[in-house]
């Protein structure tokens, strides 16, 4: 009887690998888990470049490279630009020849090891990519999409700009059809938030989606130093419109001057610069400290002596009400944080109000001004709801992440192995 072969995870991204973002953070830090779920797989992550290198990526993190993971190049020999082009949709009118190379490359790759190889991805185009490495060819290699957004409505919006409502609304209804259409190609699709899932469901045969959000790394199952904390408020992230930042300075505004904000992140000069030219003209300048950008392990140290952390997501923006799972709302919950977040959907879905977080009114900052003050002045309710999103977290571990991503590839290449049977008599 022949050895069962050893399970090939090809976990492909269409990004470059840098050490602060939080989007590399999901990456390797799944790529661990998975690895470390299932010692007996091959678990290789592939993405378009590497500003910095493996080692000093995991250790920026505190990770260790499981033995069973491997890192390297979606295409290698290819710049960043070059891996973009080679991305692009061949259905906008692109079949590059750097393209057709790498479609021919992966398929030499995939026929030589395609039994036990599994491809998973989080963007649209790696799954378009690698439908044209399979098209014609008898590789049942299974897909499977981690989705975080639609992007159609807004994408196409942007390119008719000027255009009547009738025109803009067919070509949305075209664009959000093609996006449908990409999605469906992946033989399972996990969504990072309950909204999300909900959009997408009725365009999937029964049974092809679930719910993945985001996770956490949990360094001890005890439970962190509520009491004893320095810090009023936190806010970590980015400061793109999108992320709400301006929400929080206008609450700042209302609330008692002895209130203290605490900023990190900002990688874009521009909305740095925005977000500090804002904070002055309403003179707060006094009461925020920026720390910039910090190493990931040192941003999770300050979010142990926060007493309130900040999720203020704003109403109008599709990513912030509908797909949004971030990773810092995880970080906080299990820091032993106080959350004060906007009550948008892709929130409301996964935290329970007065219980595990106080929910505002998106841009209402009297609102986020109450709220904040409420738990401030209120020690029994910030430990409350502080021991109450510490206890929520523990079933957003990176370990129960890959346990799921797990099952979902097991039934995959299960039903593939039964076809295979089936059609040898």
């Amino acid at each position: 009887m022949s050895k069962p072969l050893r399970p090939r995870f090809l976990f492909a991204v269409w990004t470059p690998l840098h050490d602060h973002r939080a989007n590399t953070i999901m990456i390797v830090n799944t790529a661990v888990a998975m690895a470390r779920t299932f010692p007996d797989w091959q678990v290789e992550l592939r993405c378009t470049g590497y500003p910095v290198e493996p080692p000093a990526l995991l250790a920026s993190m505190g990770l260790e490279q499981p033995s069973n993971l491997e890192f390297a190049l979606l295409f290698p020999g290819a710049s960043e630009e070059e891996s973009d082009d080679i991305l692009k949709d061949r259905s906008a009118g692109r079949s590059t020849r750097r393209r057709r190379e790498a479609i021919t490359n992966w398929r030499a790759d995939l026929t030589a090891g395609a039994a036990g190889t599994v491809i998973y991805t989080r963007n649209i185009p790696v799954v378009g990519f690698f439908r044209d490495v399979l098209e014609n060819r008898d590789l049942k290699v299974p897909l499977l999409l981690e989705l975080h957004q639609l992007k159609a409505t807004k994408k196409w919006e942007e390119e008719v700009p000027g255009a009547s409502l009738a025109a803009k609304k067919a070509r949305v209804r075209e664009a959000v059809q093609w996006e449908r259409g990409r999605i469906a190609l992946a033989d399972y699709v996990f969504c990072i938030s309950e909204p999300l899932l909900r959009q997408i469901e009725s365009s999937l045969p029964p049974g092809r989606a679930g719910l993945l959000p985001s996770a956490v790394r949990l360094e001890s199952a005890e439970p962190p130093d509520f009491e004893n904390r320095d810090l009023d408020l936190l806010y970590t992230g980015q400061l793109y419109p999108w992320k709400g930042f301006h929400i929080a300075l206008r609450a700042l505004r209302l609330c008692d001057p002895a209130i203290r904000l605490t900023v990190i992140g900002g990688n874009s000069p521009s909305d740095l610069y925005c977000a500090k030219k804002f904070a002055n003209n309403w003179g707060l300048a006094g009461r925020i400290d920026w720390l910039g950008q910090l190493p990931h392990s040192e941003v999770l140290a300050y979010q142990r002596r926060a007493k309130i952390g900040l999720i203020p997501l704003p109403r109008g923006p599709r990513i912030a009400r509908f797909y949004t799972s971030p990773i810092k709302l995880f970080e906080l919950m299990a820091s032993g944080a106080a959350l004060v977040a906007s009550g948008v959907p892709s929130l409301r879905s996964m935290l329970e109000d007065e219980r595990e977080a106080l929910f505002a009114a998106p841009d209402d900052e009297r609102e986020w001004a109450a709220a904040i003050e409420r738990i401030l002045s209120d020690e029994e309710r910030r430990l409350s709801l502080a021991r109450a999103a510490w206890e929520k977290v523990a079933s957003f571990r990176f370990e129960t992440r890959a346990a799921r991503i797990g099952e979902a590839v097991e039934a995959l290449l299960g039903a593939r192995e039964a076809v295979a049977m089936e059609a040898a008599g």
